[in-house]
C-alpha cells in the first residue's frame, strides 16, 4: 500500500464539492465523502488504477459522482493534484502538477 496525499488545492477542491452536494440534499455531502474516501483505498491498494494523462498525471472516475481525482504517482505516494468535475475544463488542474 502506498499512502495517498491531497495538495491543498485538491482538498479545497473536496472540500467545496461536499458542500455543494450538502446544501443540495442532507447527508448526501457526507456520501460524497465516503465514496472518495474509499476512491483514495482504491488508490492505495493499485495506484496505477487510474487512465494516463499528460504531465505524468492520471486520472481516477469515481463511481457514484460526476467527479474525477487528478494525481501523479511519485516514488512514495499518491499525490492527488486536483478534485474535479467531470464537466470542468478538463486542463484545470495542469496550473498544480
Amino acid at each position: 500500500m502506498i499512502p495517498v496525499v491531497l495538495l491543498r488545492a485538491a482538498q479545497a477542491d473536496l472540500r467545496q464539492a461536499a458542500r455543494f452536494y450538502e446544501e443540495e440534499t442532507a447527508g448526501l455531502g457526507a456520501d460524497f465523502l465516503a465514496e472518495m474516501a474509499r476512491s483514495f483505498s482504491r488508490l492505495e491498494a493499485n495506484p496505477e488504477i487510474g487512465a494516463p494523462l499528460r504531465r505524468g498525471a492520471r486520472k481516477l472516475v469515481i463511481r457514484r459522482f460526476p467527479y474525477l481525482i487528478i494525481y501523479r504517482l511519485e516514488e512514495h505516494r499518491v499525490l492527488v493534484l486536483a478534485v474535479g468535475h467531470q464537466r470542468r475544463h478538463p486542463d484545470f488542474w495542469l496550473g498544480r502538477v
